[in-house]
This record gives structure tokens, sequence and C-alpha cells, in this order.
């Protein structure tokens, strides 16, 4: 039986990037909830991985919810993104991109509490993704607006992180 998200992880071959103390997802813990982020490049495998990860938790009577991308909603949906060089503008949309995954983080946590079962929370890409894709003094300014700090989402999430 699945013990740990460590064991997920070997499970699939993933790679820890981040990974605080995981405890035993048995049922006795039956209302341990778990987040976690799939992170990497376009085409990676995130959202593919998915699927074979709900089987395999399904199987060990663990409840599994599935945060969609933030940034995919957003593009679908009509929002255009600014560009690197879009300024104050990028801030701005980066910002309404991190309210709303956090918005989001909290909802389908909120909800998973209520079942009383053993719950994981995997997310499409989470907060700390944007980073990758701005410059260092953007990420940071987008920090400062947003009333984040690099520490803070590091070690107040408790959320482990695969690298796929």
């Amino acid at each position: 039986p699945l013990r740990t998200l460590h064991g997920l992880a070997r499970s699939f071959r993933l790679l820890p990037v981040r990974a605080q103390r995981c405890q035993s997802m048995s049922v006795r813990n039956s209302n341990a909830i778990y987040r976690v982020a799939l992170t990497g490049g376009p085409c990676g495998g995130k959202s593919s991985s998915l699927d074979a990860i709900r089987s395999h938790l399904e199987k060990h009577s663990i409840d599994i919810y599935t945060v969609p991308e933030v940034p995919t909603i957003l593009m679908t949906g009509g929002c255009k993104y600014p560009g690197i060089e879009g300024g104050e503008k990028l801030i701005r949309f980066e910002k309404a991109l991190i309210d709303l995954q956090i918005q989001m983080e909290d909802s389908f946590y909120q909800i998973a509490q209520t079942t009383g079962r053993t719950s994981v929370i995997v997310m499409d890409r989470g907060i700390l993704d944007i980073s990758a894709y701005l410059p260092p003094e953007q990420w940071n300014r987008l920090l400062q607006v947003s009333g984040l700090s690099l520490d803070k989402l590091l070690t107040s999430s408790g959320m482990t992180e695969f690298f796929i």
C-alpha cells in the first residue's frame, strides 16, 4: 500500500524538488489533507500524470482533487498576457493570477476538509511556477505587491512539489 508522498513519487518516478516532512497517508489519519504541486516545462507530462496519480490514489481509497492550471483558465477565458515587457500591466496580470491561484487552492482545501477523509489536492502548477516566467526584479516586485515573500511561500504552504 501507498504509505507516503515519497512513495507516490517513487511510484511515478517523479523527482521531488521540495518536500516537507511527509506523513503517512494511511487511512488511520482519516482527516489528513496533502497538497502537491506538479511543476515543469510545457508538454512535460504534468497534466498527463494526473490520470495515473488519480487512479493509483483511488485504489487506496484516498480522495483526489485536481486544481486546474490557472494561467490556462485566464487565457482561455479571454485574458491577454501583456508580455514580459508589460511593466505594470504585467505585474497586475500576474497579481490577479496569484490571487486566483490562492483562492482556488483554498477552496479545494476547504471542500476536502468537509469530507473527513484522507485527501490529496494536486495543483497543475503552483504560485512558484510564475517565477520561471519573470525576470528576478519583476518576480520580487510581484511578491511585494502581493504581500508575499519567498520564505512565506516556501514555509506556509505545507505543499510538496514534484518536477515533471
